[in-house]
C-alpha cells in the first residue's frame, strides 16, 4: 500500500479496515514516504503485528513491487506506470480526485485495477483480490499486453515529429 511520496490518502482507515480481515498467509507493506507523522503513527498501532511492515521513504519501490502480488495506491502516473510494467494489478484510492481521475479510468476500464467508494469496501475488494489468484491472472495478461516494445524510442519519435511538423508551421 503506498499513496505517493507523502503518503497522501486514507491509508490509515484502509489499514484499519484490512488489518483484521487479512488472510493468515498474507501479509500488508505500507509506504508511507516522506510523511512521517502517518509512519510514526502506524508504525505505533501495528508494532505487534508481524504481518503489517511499516516502512518510511523509500528508494526499493521496485523491489516492493515485485514482491506483492496487488498495489493498493493512488493512481498517480509515475507509480502506475510502473505497476503497469510490472504487471502487478492494482487497487485504487481516489486520493486526489480529478488530476487523477483519467488514470482510474484509464487501468480499470482496461480491466488492470479496482476501486470502491469507501475505506470499508475497498479494503474487502482488495482481501478478496489479494485471495484469488484466478481474479488477479486476467489484470496481469491485460497488463502484459499494455506494454509497448520500445517505449522510449516511441515517444521520442511521436514528439520529433510533433516538433518537426511545428518548426515547419512557424517557418
Amino acid at each position: 500500500m503506498m499513496c505517493g511520496s507523502m503518503g497522501c490518502g486514507p491509508m490509515s482507515r484502509m489499514l484499519k479496515q484490512m488489518a483484521p480481515i487479512l488472510p493468515k498467509d498474507a501479509e500488508i507493506s505500507v509506504i508511507c514516504g516522506t510523511n512521517k507523522r502517518l509512519y510514526a503513527k502506524l508504525k505505533h498501532r501495528y508494532k505487534a503485528n508481524s504481518k503489517i511492515h511499516i516502512i518510511g521513504y523509500t528508494n526499493q519501490m521496485p523491489l516492493y513491487m515485485d514482491s506483492a502480488d496487488l498495489y493498493l495506491t493512488k493512481p498517480g502516473g509515475i507509480s502506475i506506470t510502473e505497476a503497469a510494467m510490472k504487471k502487478l494489478p492494482m487497487a485504487f484510492v481516489n486520493a486526489v480526485a480529478g488530476c487523477e481521475q483519467y488514470n482510474m479510468n484509464f487501468f480499470i476500464g482496461m480491466g488492470a485495477a479496482i476501486t470502491a467508494d469507501s475505506p470499508r469496501l475497498l479494503a474487502v475488494r482488495s482481501i478478496r483480490l489479494l485471495c484469488s489468484t484466478a481474479d488477479r491472472q486476467p489484470m496481469e495478461r491485460v497488463l502484459w499486453s499494455y506494454r509497448k516494445q520500445d517505449g522510449a524510442k516511441n515517444i521520442f519519435d511521436a514528439l520529433n515529429k510533433e516538433v518537426c511538423v511545428c518548426e515547419d508551421q512557424i517557418s
